[in-house]
């Protein structure tokens, strides 16, 4: 890949259910983002492909507007979605092996123009005798992470 490639020349989408949860929508995936993926290892780029994929299209939570990340673009985050996940596994970066995921969500960032910006592993929300309360969501103590769940 060319680096000073345009970023709309090359498209890479995933496909995602809306937001209204009544239809499939493509989000795309920016070349800087597959770029990171190929630095990182063969473990990135199969997160990109299956784990936030399976999140976009099968998400136990999506959040609308979020109160505060260290991800968000200068505050600017209104209509921003975070889709939340548990999928069985996640990938360890630089081997590409599948690993137990552990007591961990991922969450998957996607911005008003319907753009993938970033993803990550997470503490799932509170555990009783080893059993999420509340399976698929991220830990959010205060409740004031996001301000709307849509799903």
């Amino acid at each position: 890949m060319a680096e000073n490639a345009d970023e709309t020349t090359r498209r890479f989408t995933l496909e995602a259910i809306s937001p209204d949860q009544n239809s499939m929508i493509d989000v795309l995936v920016p070349l800087h983002r597959l770029q990171w993926a190929k630095r990182m290892g063969l473990g990135a780029i199969h997160e990109i492909n299956t784990s936030v994929r399976h999140v976009l299209r099968y998400p136990d939570a999506i959040f609308c507007g979020i109160n505060r990340d260290g991800d968000d673009d200068r505050g600017q985050t209104e209509g921003w979605l975070c889709y939340c996940g548990a999928p069985a596994a996640r990938y360890d970066y630089q081997t590409g092996k599948l690993i137990f995921r552990g007591e961990r969500v991922l969450l998957v960032y996607v911005n008003r123009e319907f753009t993938f910006y970033n993803s990550r592993w997470e503490p799932e929300s509170k555990v009783e005798c080893g059993i999420p309360l509340d399976m698929g969501l991220p830990s959010d103590p205060d409740g004031k992470r996001f301000k709307e769940r849509l799903r």
